[in-house]
């Protein structure tokens, strides 16, 4: 009788461990950090120091999305004002690191600027793509 019990008990514990073990082995892996910038300025400390981040993040492997807003959008034209000329390099060496780069189009029909204006490589946002940007897991947002 002892040993039909504890036979049974071993069974129980098995069958409990292995439902358990299964879901551990199903777990997957943490997704990486991504960063989400918010630049709205032409100040150039502050767009120095954002697009430093956004390469800097980029070049060692995590997603870096800029978004151009407010006065920032001005940056991304193809031909911008001698004055952004810093800054402008600032974001072709940014997107050579990989950073993707979304403006504002009510910032940009604000300041005038049409599609054909902008430069090559960047994206006109809308409310679906930046909902699916900002709602990816982990993502790290920073604003200047």
């Amino acid at each position: 009788m002892k040993l039909a019990r504890l036979f049974a008990a071993f069974l129980l514990a098995i069958s409990l461990a292995f439902p358990a073990s299964s879901s551990f082995a199903q777990a997957s892996p943490e997704p990486k950090v991504r960063m989400f910038i918010n630049l709205s300025s032409v100040d150039p400390h502050r767009a120095a120091l954002a697009m430093f981040i956004a390469t800097s993040q980029a070049e060692a492997n995590v997603p870096v999305t800029v978004l151009l807003t407010i006065d920032a959008v001005r940056i991304a034209v193809k031909t911008p004002h001698a004055s952004l000329s810093n800054e402008r390099a600032d974001l072709d060496a940014a997107m050579k690191a990989g950073v993707k780069v979304i403006v504002n189009p009510r910032s940009l029909m604000y300041h005038g600027i049409t599609d054909a204006d902008l430069m090559d490589g960047v994206q006109k946002g809308n409310p679906k793509l930046l909902r699916e940007t900002l709602s990816l897991p982990n993502t790290v947002t920073l604003s200047w």
